[in-house]
């Protein structure tokens, strides 16, 4: 019996009279996979240049956050030395300045608010120790108000300076000891002559 090939399939372009065949061979599996393939490569492309864009951007914020931190650093050394040549431009002028030095306070009430004064500027602005300020509160006082400080001595440094301080305040800053001893040296102070031009300066600048 003869072999029997089976016919080749042929398509017909029905809208052509002449009826010419064409090939209508289905695409094979290979094509298929190949096609597949292709999407799936430009679809792992699409994902890996949108990690590398975003790799860039953290990259970027990162370098931001760096120089945004190495600015402050700058800013902070800036005003640090800008203290330093200010501190420095203070101690070259008070360097010209003539010596002033604390006055020994005796006891008298009207020498009160200058010895304070002078006290607080020249010794308790420029140490923190309170022993040390003791100590020159003692150094710089004479009499009964030197005997008075010395007493303090006995307390821790912090307790005895503040204790000092009082003492000081209510046995010679109070306000009406004050004007007590202004009235006691006008009453017995020496008189005070027409021409005395200073005495009456004085006495003018310091009545009640």
């Amino acid at each position: 019996m003869a072999d029997i090939k089976p016919a080749s399939f042929q398509c017909y372009n029905r809208s052509d009279p002449v009826k010419e065949n064409i090939s209508c061979a289905k695409p094979s599996s290979t094509t298929m996979q190949t096609r597949s393939k292709k999407e799936l490569d430009g679809s792992d492309n699409s994902e890996t240049a949108e990690l590398f864009l975003q790799d860039m951007i953290d990259v970027q914020r990162q370098q931001l956050t760096q120089n945004q931190h190495m600015f402050q650093a700058h800013q902070a050394r800036d005003q640090h030395l800008e203290q330093l040549l200010s501190q420095q431009r203070q101690l070259a002028l008070s360097m010209t300045l003539p010596k002033v030095e604390v006055p020994t306070f005796e006891g008298n009430p009207i020498n009160y608010s200058q010895f304070i004064r002078s006290f607080e500027t020249l010794i308790e602005n420029k140490t923190a120790s309170s022993s040390a300020r003791l100590s020159y509160l003692i150094q710089y006082t004479s009499g009964e108000v030197q005997e008075l400080m010395r007493s303090c001595l006995t307390m821790n440094a912090d307790d005895g300076y503040r204790k000092a301080r009082l003492l000081l305040k209510q046995r010679y800053g109070e306000n009406h000891r004050v004007a007590t001893a202004y009235v006691d040296r006008i009453i017995n102070g020496p008189v005070v002559k027409d021409e005395d031009g200073s005495s009456q300066a004085f006495y003018s600048n310091n009545k009640l």
